[in-house]
């Protein structure tokens, strides 16, 4: 068996090396921060914002010509930690959430936006390792065709970590109050009072810090879905309800306040185990639960996921790649090592036995991207080579006019995060968190 994988290995790799990277163009990898313009014109208003530090972060928003990216330097002084900490944090409470969130940001109060339901989209990615033998952490980010903002998060106290948050504008205007996100170029149109953008992190869906820790969240089936009979497979069965509402007296709390509490304080896959486990957590959206690839420089990884535990309530399951080898039900696809691909199923042997992977393929076409991607797939390719491999779990596959938002190799060992924007592979960036942060 050792001996066919070797050979399977051997035989991905060259497919990847030879049938992508022979068309790399010139200039393909160009670091994030040797680019950049700044915007036009901003609508800048200090005198609305709270946070010492906000101008000056505003100041730094940079856009890429031709590009939906941008980046920033977040030096506002922003406590987060306490302001997504909220013992009275309400299921569906985002419009909750970001209405305090905005008092403290702002001097003013946006109108209210319905954010009960948040409609996702299906994320994929997988693990590989580079032939240094150093773990790469690769995801795409499917959404709404919301434009890309880098956060050099340098908004940190003693002891803590500096991180690159890849949030999305899109979702940070929509849960936000301050009116939908209108379209691409909407900062250099000046649709937008860059104001807002302080908000941004709490729209992170993946990152790094300067530790290596790495961070990535991909969106779960709704099991709601199922009540329709016209689609559903097992209608017998009783599904779980969809939304995760922990409920054993510690501070609640929701995914964006994981995300940049996990950045800012962890530096190990069992720091984001224990800082999970300390907090209740709560969906805050009726169409929002997640599971997360979490993975160091020490080339340690685990899949984080919530399921209602014997004792009827939510536990925190933790998941290596021996349990996802049989949860993952990809059988109909016979590579060895199918396991290290990440989908937007549940790793949990419970839900993936009573949940039919059919129905979530006709739904999302999860599975289908996996596969495809597992075709091209290796354990062994190097950050370009993965980040070709990313482009064949590409959402349009399934859903023509849709795109992946952007796709990211993280290389927690360097410190270095390789990554495109809608599948433009024509252009990639680079962020060396050694140097930019």
């Amino acid at each position: 068996m050792k001996k066919i994988l070797t050979i399977l290995t051997i035989a991905c790799v060259a497919f990847v090396f030879t049938g992508c990277q022979k068309d790399v163009p010139n200039k393909f990898i160009v670091e994030l921060r040797s680019v950049g313009k700044e915007i036009p014109n901003p609508n800048i208003t200090p005198e609305r914002c709270i946070p010492e530090g906000a101008e000056a972060t505003l100041e730094s928003i940079r856009y890429i010509p031709g590009h939906p990216i941008y980046y920033m330097d977040y030096t506002a002084n922003v406590d987060w930690g306490s302001l997504l900490t909220d013992n009275n944090l309400p299921l569906y409470g985002m419009y909750y959430l970001t209405s305090k969130v905005t008092n403290a940001l702002f001097n003013y109060i946006p109108g209210p936006t319905n954010t009960d339901k948040i409609q996702g989209n299906a994320c994929s990615g997988f693990i590989c390792y580079n032939k240094k033998g150093e773990l790469l952490n690769c995801r795409n980010y499917d959404g709404d065709y919301g434009e890309m903002v880098v956060v050099f998060n340098r908004n940190v106290k003693p002891g803590e970590h500096k991180s690159v948050m890849m949030t999305d504008l899109n979702a940070a205007q929509k849960y936000s109050g301050t009116g939908g996100y209108n379209g691409d170029n909407v900062l250099l149109r000046g649709g937008i009072d860059l104001n807002v953008l302080l908000r941004q992190p709490i729209s992170t869906v993946d990152g790094m810090n300067d530790a290596g820790l790495v961070i990535t969240s991909y969106q779960l089936p709704n099991f709601n879905d199922r009540n329709n009979p016209t689609i559903d497979p097992f209608p017998n069965v009783t599904p779980r309800p969809f939304a995760v509402d922990q409920n054993t007296g510690k501070p609640r709390i929701g995914f964006s306040g994981l995300h940049i509490l996990a950045l800012t304080k962890c530096a190990t896959v069992q720091d984001v185990i224990d800082l999970f486990r300390s907090y209740d957590f709560t969906t805050l959206g009726r169409d929002l639960n997640v599971h997360w690839c979490v993975s160091d420089a020490n080339n340690n990884w685990k899949t984080l996921e919530y399921w209602v535990g014997s004792d009827g309530r939510d536990s925190l399951y933790v998941f290596d790649e021996n349990a996802r080898a049989h949860s993952a039900n990809l059988s109909s696809h016979n590579v060895g090592y199918e396991y290290l691909s990440m989908e937007n199923y549940y790793y949990n042997p419970i839900p993936a036995a009573t949940w039919s992977m059919d129905f979530w393929q006709r739904d999302f076409g999860g599975v289908v991207r996996a596969q495809n991607m597992m075709d091209h797939y290796s354990p062994i390719m190097d950050e370009v080579a993965a980040l070709f491999c990313l482009q064949y779990g590409n959402f349009g596959i399934e859903v023509p006019g849709q795109v992946t938002n952007w796709s990211c190799v993280y290389n927690a060992k360097q410190r270095t995060i390789l990554f495109n924007a809608r599948n433009d592979m024509s252009q990639a960036y680079t962020i060396d968190l050694k140097k930019d942060l």
